[in-house]
């Protein structure tokens, strides 16, 4: 596993999201428990439910004068809306995770994604596409069994804002925190 790069003074690890509504999130920490539970060799680790979150753009170490910028145009953007079914259960091989995803990914939320990388790109942030986008929201972290399946119940999110968050270390691992919202559709 490599290792990150240290932040100077006056940077920020930042990412795009969307972050659930109460009801979305207690139906992904209600099924990160099960799927701990069910995976669990005594090295899993299933993300806590104020962790939840589907990534849309990572923008890695930002300076504080660009995170300014990047808030300011998040508070005047309009998001689309759309509906986000979660219905597959999927693993990452290469970095041991179990996560909840969609079968069909809409168009609304490709658009939003090419929307949030132009905006990086125009601040100065290149964004790492080498792989292509996967909508995914992580469950449950160090799990090296591979597991792909239908979700019993999809879950339906109802998308209308995105967030930019704020990832720090702390001894019992990454914590996540909103910086700024969009507007609501």
């Amino acid at each position: 596993m490599g290792s990150r790069p240290l932040a100077t003074s006056g940077q920020q690890r930042l990412f795009f999201a969307l972050e659930p509504g109460d009801e979305v999130r207690q139906h992904l920490d209600r099924l990160a428990t099960e799927l701990h539970g069910e995976l669990d060799d005594g090295h899993a680790r299933q993300v806590i439910g104020d962790n939840l979150h589907l990534t849309l753009s990572f923008l890695g170490w930002v300076e504080d004068d660009t995170f300014s910028a990047l808030s300011n145009w998040l508070a005047h953007f309009v998001p689309p809306s759309f509906t986000l079914t979660l219905d597959r259960i999927e693993h990452f091989g290469t970095a041991d995770v179990v996560w909840a995803g969609p079968s069909s990914t809409p168009g609304a939320l490709i658009d939003l994604v090419a929307a949030i990388d132009a905006r990086a790109a125009e601040s100065g942030i290149s964004v790492d596409r080498s792989r292509p986008y996967r909508p995914h929201v992580s469950l449950v972290r160090k799990v090296p069994k591979s597991l792909s399946r239908s979700i019993r119940h999809p879950i339906v999110w109802p998308v209308d804002q995105c967030v930019l968050m704020r990832a720090s270390d702390t001894a019992d691992g990454a914590r996540y925190e909103t910086a700024a919202r969009s507007r609501r559709n």
